[in-house]
């Protein structure tokens, strides 16, 4: 087995209501320049991790069977209703269970399309990551910047994806549950928190319905 230091986890078991479609969980699959949604921020991710953990509604849709190809490891969510907490459950159960000497797992959410892969990699490279004391910490990106246009309501500051957990904070990951994802994990470790600034909107503007495209 190789030693891995980065793992990544892509949520993507979400319906995708609010963004329409004939089937759930279309919205991943709306291209944009010719490349998927849930594509778009897997190859993202891929940029920056040893390995991939993508988590999803079902095991032969389009994301999935393209993320396999590409050497992803697919977890499935049997009861996605069950909400984000569970998906992060569920792979950080795996990220435990199949890389034991990996020491950083990088959750994200699949539709997130426009981060930039030189945010990761300046993320990747913080010292403050790759020091003895990473494994303990949790690292959480904050954009600092001018507020989209038609986005007024919106703060100009925002937490944003991926959230980085030291092995530290894995075996904490696999008792999530419901909607509110990795919020009890870092409230419980507030001390072990860093932010980092970053004026890259990608890191927070997700797609939830076909306006949020025209936004950009």
């Amino acid at each position: 087995m190789k030693a891995f230091r980065h793992v990544g986890l892509l949520l993507a078991a979400g319906a995708g209501t609010r963004f329409g479609g004939d089937y759930e969980g279309a919205k991943l699959d709306h291209a944009i320049d010719g490349v998927s949604i849930g594509v778009r921020t897997l190859e993202t991710l891929a940029t920056v991790c040893d390995a991939v953990i993508v988590v999803v509604r079902e095991p032969t849709s389009r994301l999935a069977c393209v993320a396999r190809g590409r050497g992803a490891e697919i977890v499935v969510n049997p009861t996605p209703s069950r909400g984000l907490g569970f998906s992060m459950a569920l792979g950080a159960t795996f990220a435990i269970e199949n890389f034991p000497s990996a020491q950083m797992l990088w959750v994200q959410l699949a539709d997130l399309p426009f981060l930039k892969t030189d945010t990761l990699r300046r993320l990747a490279s913080d010292e403050r990551l790759l020091d003895t004391e990473s494994q303990t910490r949790i690292f959480r990106l904050i954009y600092q910047g001018t507020a989209l246009p038609g986005a007024e309501s919106r703060s100009s500051a925002r937490v944003g994806h991926p959230v980085v957990f030291g092995r530290a904070h894995w075996e904490a990951l696999t008792r999530l549950d419901g909607e509110l994802g990795a919020q009890p994990v870092i409230a419980a470790n507030r001390s072990r928190l860093i932010e980092i600034e970053t004026d890259d909107d990608g890191v927070w503007h997700d797609v939830d319905s076909i306006t949020d495209l025209g936004e950009r």
